[in-house]
Order: structure tokens, then sequence, then C-alpha cells
């Protein structure tokens, strides 16, 4: 589980600096946000003891 929120945050800290450098609406940028979406649900999927909003809010907090 621990893996996958450090991918999780990884790929976030990868999509924010391409966004500041390129723009939200870069196609790179939107590929990046794509594949964290991806791995967002597949968090969500690994099982209900994950509280998602938590891990969201914890991500989010880094911005």
């Amino acid at each position: 589980m621990k893996s996958i929120i450090s991918d999780i945050e990884r790929k976030r800290n990868e999509m924010m600096k391409l966004a500041a450098e390129k723009g939200f609406s870069h196609p790179q940028t939107v590929q990046l946000s794509q594949e964290l979406d991806d791995l967002l649900n597949k968090l969500h999927k690994q099982g209900k003891k994950v509280d998602c909003k938590s891990v969201m809010a914890s991500l989010l907090f880094c911005l």
C-alpha cells in the first residue's frame, strides 16, 4: 500500500513541475494527470480500508 502512495506522490510532483513549466492544459501535463488518476483508482480498488480522502488531502496539502 505504501508503494502506491509513494508512486502517487512522485507522479503528482512530476505533474505539478511540468504544469509549472508548460501549463496545466499542455498534452504532457494532461497525460501525467491521467496517469495520476489511474494510480488513485488503483489505490481505491486495493481496499476499502484506505481513506482516499485523507490521502488526497495530504497530497493537496503539499501544493
